[in-house]
């Protein structure tokens, strides 16, 4: 079998796209068309010690890549293509969803969360406000904040401190200590 450097099939067919298989490749309308067009290379993939190398048209049950060319490969028909340089591939372009009648276009989703924010970060009078958790990774805890267990709670102002403590610690990042403090007021 005759061999051509995939350097060469670049330069007389231009840049190939890769074709990704979402749908069934006989009801990808798409990849028929370029089918019949002879535009598509099936890339036959290898772990291991052999190499990588295409041949012209679409192959079922290949593992591999289909690659979709801006021209035909027609001349190119029979030969085995090597040197693949996967560098020089386009990325896939993934089709757009589309949108119903009911959705609302992007635009609008952001300005009506940003809204729902304004109103959030005003807090309402007589409402409990929730203090949010720490998502940052605990690397470094600073273990002389810790709370003595053994230490009773007695009356509600030294509630009430052992709760700022906790939320000032959640602020922080320090969930630990917020939930150390926490557990002695429950124990108490």
């Amino acid at each position: 079998m005759k061999t051509v450097r995939f350097s060469d099939v670049l330069k007389q067919a231009g840049e190939p796209e890769l074709h990704l298989l979402l749908i069934e490749p006989g009801k990808d309308k798409g990849l028929q068309r370029a089918v019949r067009e002879h535009r598509v290379m099936t890339l036959h993939q290898f772990q291991g010690g052999k190499s990588d190398y295409g041949a012209i048209g679409f192959e079922k049950d290949v593992r591999g890549q289909v690659l979709v060319f801006p021209k035909s490969l027609k001349q190119f028909d029979g030969k085995k293509v090597v040197a693949i340089k996967y560098e020089l591939l386009k990325e896939a372009s993934i089709p757009e969803p589309r949108r119903g009648a009911q959705e609302q276009p992007p635009a609008a989703k952001i300005d009506k969360r940003k809204r729902e924010k304004k109103k959030s970060d005003q807090p309402e009078t007589g409402k409990v406000m929730e203090f949010p958790t720490a998502t940052a990774p605990e690397e470094k805890v600073d273990h002389t904040e810790r709370v003595d267990d053994e230490e009773k709670v007695d009356g509600i102002d030294e509630v009430r401190t052992l709760v700022r403590r906790a939320a000032d610690a959640l602020r922080k990042g320090k969930n630990e200590i917020a939930l150390d403090l926490l557990d002695r007021i429950l124990r108490s």
